[in-house]
């Protein structure tokens, strides 16, 4: 019997790469998208779950990325990749009539923080911790 669901949030309510969608989304160069997947993979996201790594660090370092694009749009970038996909926010509102629904996450908190206030109050609880 099931008693609860737990989701995690990237890659489970988003949709591929955010490296991947933030290059599309800005027109990078395959030169700009190999530095910036290569930035993704170095551990920067468990870094910034910490705490390590403040909004305007992360902006500054995908501009430097992206030679030098507008901050602005950088942000609303990376905010569009970690914005859920409304398939998932359907089938977490079909199970929560059923089932207790948890969200645990260690995603980019400055990123995130504008979908995860998005979303409909539709888990029991919600938890954004790094993970060591």
């Amino acid at each position: 019997m099931i008693e609860k669901i737990i989701f995690d949030y990237g890659g489970v309510f988003t949709q591929g790469s955010r490296a991947d969608f933030v290059a599309q989304l800005l027109g990078a160069s395959q030169a700009q998208q190999a530095e910036l997947l290569a930035f993704f993979r170095s551990g920067f996201i468990k870094q910034a779950a910490k705490g390590e790594w403040s909004t305007a660090q992360i902006l500054d370092r995908l501009q430097a990325l992206l030679g030098g694009l507008d901050q602005d749009a950088v942000h609303h970038a990376l905010t569009q990749a970690c914005t859920p996909d409304i398939r998932m926010l359907q089938l977490v509102g079909h199970l929560k009539a059923s089932y207790p629904i948890f969200l645990i996450s260690d995603s980019l908190p400055p990123p995130t923080a504008t979908p995860y206030a998005r979303m409909p109050p539709m888990f029991s609880t919600a938890c954004f911790c790094p993970i060591n």
